[in-house]
């Protein structure tokens, strides 16, 4: 019996594509007194964090590979931990680069009508702007990949 796939190729390559306009746009702003396209010696070193999860650890690799083949200096610290630990890590500046759920913000900053977090534009404007404003933190666009997670059944047991 064949196994279907449960993401499309076309996903992973916008999700990968995203992910590397993303890291080398954050890396880039990041970097202070290196201008754009510098040759030259290693720039860096930058910690690249990710989650334990599968998907964060294929993302945070992938980071990885994409910023070492721009001639970064990488420390690769990939599958790193749940998410709070992860944020902590942040925070603390203890890594300087990790994925992260747009929505996640619902757990980051609390207070609010609970009603902006079923928008995921909103959600996404929200955690950006609290993350600047209170943590020095930045959010470039979001991917345009889905997390929805649902179950599936045959349907004869459905």
């Amino acid at each position: 019996m064949k196994k279907k796939r449960s993401v499309s190729t076309g996903l992973l390559a916008a999700v990968a594509l995203s992910a590397a306009l993303t890291v080398l746009t954050t890396v880039g702003c990041s970097r202070k007194g290196e201008a754009a396209g510098e040759t030259g010696p290693a720039k860096g070193p930058v910690t690249v964090a990710s989650m334990i999860d599968s998907e964060g650890a294929i993302l945070g690799k992938m980071l990885a590979l994409l910023l070492k083949n721009a001639g970064f200096q990488v420390i690769d610290r990939t599958e790193f931990g749940t998410p709070d630990i992860l944020r902590a890590a942040l925070e603390a500046g203890e890594v300087d680069l990790v994925i992260d759920y747009t929505g996640s913000g619902q757990y980051y900053h609390g207070g609010f009508d609970p009603a902006i977090w079923s928008d995921p534009q909103g959600g996404y404007e929200m955690t950006r702007r609290l993350d600047r404003e209170r943590k020095d933190l930045f959010w470039l666009s979001p991917a345009e990949a889905n997390n929805t997670e649902m179950l599936a059944v045959k349907r004869d047991f459905a």
